[in-house]
């Protein structure tokens, strides 16, 4: 028997709607519909669209003259009581509050959505989908624009991974990187307004007065708040950056050691990222913050696959140690149908981060990639090839593409005398790395 949330299965009862449950697999995925939930400082509603297009938060809020943000998940899981957060089913009267609709559902012959769970699809006919629809506002709000990678061409001849990536059970952003983010596309937020959302997490605190204190920025005097980390020696990029990269670390469960050896590669990484920025012309446009992002949580995927296949992930850190001639996506793919390039992707654009931050997840392995935010993949790329001289990392080859050296003007033993002059001063990083991953 279809398992279906109590209150959606009594909503559609009481209205008499017309329905095929399912397993996910058993349906097709074209016409998947996704719901999330948003509030502003009035009230919450359900937005539901196509999973195939990309959701702008901000021409939604344009559209109505509301600032949404994202519930927390405290919220979500006191509204949808009966389901799974990240399974919400795209029936907002069942759960008694209002629907935004993307007007593109209309064209669609029937829908799918979750029924409140990762066990059952509902499929539904258009008619009596715009009927459980009510007086909900539709409207355009969704697009092609910045459309997931994951949806393109290489992905859609490939159902079978279609449908992995899709029923993968992401966990949802942390509350206090929601906070942050909501902070980050606020343009009117206020300095103090993000030093008491991070004053508020002790451990992050922490890490932020540890960074701000760290010989890369040559500060001489005492950071003792982070008020004065901010204004004096960070600034509001570089802190946002830090604070929703550590946060978001935060947030997948792995083991022990493998957590440990994640936390430091993603940390050095990111501090590599952040200097390979700052010496590139300025022609380039290279963001510091936006590049020790990248560099944070480039590699989040690998985390996200120990969090859903613990077992799995450790047969494979075995067999990649065996042979680390072979690329370690090939061997994810082989043993899980996915790589954490993938896995990457999915989790951030799910989390709704830029598009540098995502495309460094997919392409970050990939000297040759010149699409979307490639300045970012090949910052990353760079800085791990350089940590792969020290042994941190994954990387097959510790040469720096001289490809990518020419197309921004690097010189290459400057490049590599910057980055030894951090690593040789890396107390301040390992001591982020032991509060992150103690």
């Amino acid at each position: 028997m279809s398992k279906i949330a109590n209150r959606l299965n009594k909503y559609l009862v009481q209205q008499q709607l017309s329905y095929r449950a399912a397993k996910p697999g058993e349906l097709p995925p074209a016409n998947l519909i996704v719901a999330r939930l948003l509030c502003d400082d009035n009230d919450c509603a359900l937005v539901v669209f196509p999973a195939s297009l990309h959701f702008d938060i901000t021409v939604l809020s344009t559209l109505t003259g509301r600032n949404w943000h994202d519930a927390s998940e405290a919220r979500v899981r006191k509204l949808f009581d009966d389901c799974d957060p990240r399974n919400l089913p795209a029936m907002a009267g069942a759960y008694g509050i209002n629907a935004l609709v993307d007007d593109s559902i209309s064209s669609f012959a029937s829908v799918t959505f979750p029924a409140g769970n990762t066990e059952t699809i509902i499929e539904m006919a258009r008619a009596d989908f715009a009927q459980s629809l009510g007086k909900a506002q539709r409207l355009s709000f969704a697009s092609d624009k910045e459309a997931a990678p994951i949806l393109d061409a290489r992905v859609n001849d490939q159902p079978d991974l279609y449908l992995k990536l899709t029923r993968l059970e992401l966990p949802m952003m942390p509350e206090s990187a929601t906070r942050i983010l909501r902070f980050m596309n606020h343009p009117h937020a206020r300095i103090d307004e993000l030093v008491s959302v991070i004053e508020a997490d002790p451990a992050l605190t922490g890490q932020i007065l540890r960074y701000a204190s760290s010989p890369f920025f040559g500060f001489q005097g005492e950071i003792d708040s982070v008020h004065k980390a901010i204004t004096i020696v960070l600034g509001q990029d570089m802190v946002y950056s830090i604070a929703l990269g550590l946060s978001m670390l935060g947030k997948l469960m792995m083991p022990r050691q493998q957590r440990k050896e994640f936390t430091r590669h993603a940390v050095y990484c990111a501090a590599l990222s952040q200097e390979i920025a700052r010496s590139l012309p300025r022609k380039y446009g290279a963001k510091q913050g936006r590049a020790y992002l990248a560099g944070l949580l480039h590699n989040i995927g690998r985390a996200l696959l120990y969090h859903l296949y613990p077992t799995d992930m450790a047969g494979i850190a075995e067999e990649f140690q065996q042979h680390p001639e072979r690329p370690l996506t090939e061997i994810e793919s082989e043993a899980l149908q996915i790589n954490h390039t993938q896995a990457g992707l999915l989790l951030l654009q799910q989390w709704k981060l830029d598009s540098a931050i995502f495309n460094t997840a997919c392409y970050h392995h990939n000297e040759d990639y010149n699409g979307d935010d490639a300045l970012y993949c090949h910052i990353t790329l760079l800085a791990n090839r350089f940590l792969a001289t020290r042994d941190i990392g994954e990387e097959i080859t510790d040469v720096l593409p001289a490809s990518i050296l020419a197309r921004y003007e690097i010189d290459e033993i400057n490049l590599q005398l910057n980055l030894e002059d951090i690593l040789d001063a890396a107390e301040h990083l390992d001591g982020m790395v032991n509060m992150l991953a103690p």
